[in-house]
């Protein structure tokens, strides 16, 4: 018989009174749904949530740590993929409004809480923060599909391609598609490179690969069309089967990169080819072209 499912609840919540209650209306009998962990603490509660997976968190905002409705706010910002429902004591209307536009999913008040109360508003809240996340989630991938196809659209345009329209009437991706997929494979590095260079800091190197990456496309013949093209299929790589929040940083940081790369593929140009256009070398020439 497969065990069901229980519901993983954080409590942060440094009255061990309070924290006797929702134990025992959570988890007082036998056929409990649901699993809770308890924290006194803010910082602590972050810690759990950095290397657990929770179904969503109950919070009184009377914390050692943290006060007020500043805490919802601290906890929403770092953890903004799970539920929260805020335990207060009793609130005006205006300040009840003011918790649920802060991102809270309820609010519940101490002293006038009750077994049925409590699992109703939990599992509630999981269900609304699940479809609202569906469908946030659905108007971003509308959006960057809409990007990603304007970018085709662009990349096809006779204009797009005047800078180095000369250089070669194929694109890359028809001329060598090996090459092709190597390029797009190497930019898709670069995009998750740039994510983690934004979290935790300086990648040694990564500049000078990413200038060396412009200058063997540029080696390559390569028009901004092709670049558009790595760009495109290397996103929807990095897309596909990516959570909304790596696909909001994959977005994000893979249109930064283009735009990086085209200046970097725009000084190759001048630098190399001058005014006199070229043709299209043949794909193996990787090397970069010596000075005259």
């Amino acid at each position: 018989m497969v065990a069901p499912h229980l519901t993983k609840v954080l409590l942060i919540e440094d009255n061990p009174g309070d924290v006797r209650l929702v134990q025992t209306l959570l988890c007082g009998d036998r056929q409990s749904r649901y699993a809770l962990v308890d924290v006194p603490e803010l910082e602590a509660a972050q810690v759990l949530l950095s290397t657990q997976t929770f179904d969503v968190v109950l919070v009184d905002l009377g914390l050692p740590d943290s006060e007020g409705i500043a805490t919802l706010r601290k906890l929403i910002d770092l953890h903004f993929d799970i539920p929260v429902i805020v335990l207060t004591g009793d609130l005006s209307e205006e300040q009840s409004i003011g918790l649920i536009k802060a991102g809270a999913q309820d609010y519940l008040t101490k002293g006038h809480i009750d077994r049925e109360l409590l699992q109703r508003s939990v599992d509630y809240a999981i269900e609304r923060y699940r479809l609202h996340a569906e469908l946030n989630q659905s108007r971003r991938d509308a959006e960057r599909q809409r990007e990603l196809l304007h970018l085709e659209k662009l990349s096809t345009a006779r204009h797009a391609s005047a800078t180095a329209d000369s250089f070669g009437e194929l694109s890359l991706r028809i001329a060598d598609p090996k090459i092709f997929e190597l390029l797009v494979e190497e930019y898709g590095v670069f995009i998750l490179e740039a994510m983690e260079q934004r979290i935790h800091g300086e990648i040694p190197g990564l500049e000078s690969r990413i200038q060396g990456f412009a200058q063997r496309l540029g080696a390559l013949r390569g028009k901004p069309k092709d670049l558009t093209e790595i760009h495109v299929a290397a996103c929807r790589a990095a897309m596909k089967n990516a959570k909304q929040r790596r696909r909001e940083g994959i977005s994000s940081e893979s249109q930064l990169l283009l735009i990086e790369i085209m200046g970097y593929l725009a000084l190759y140009y001048r630098t190399y080819m001058g005014p006199t256009p070229h043709r299209r070398k043949p794909a193996k020439a990787i090397k970069e072209p010596m000075d005259d």
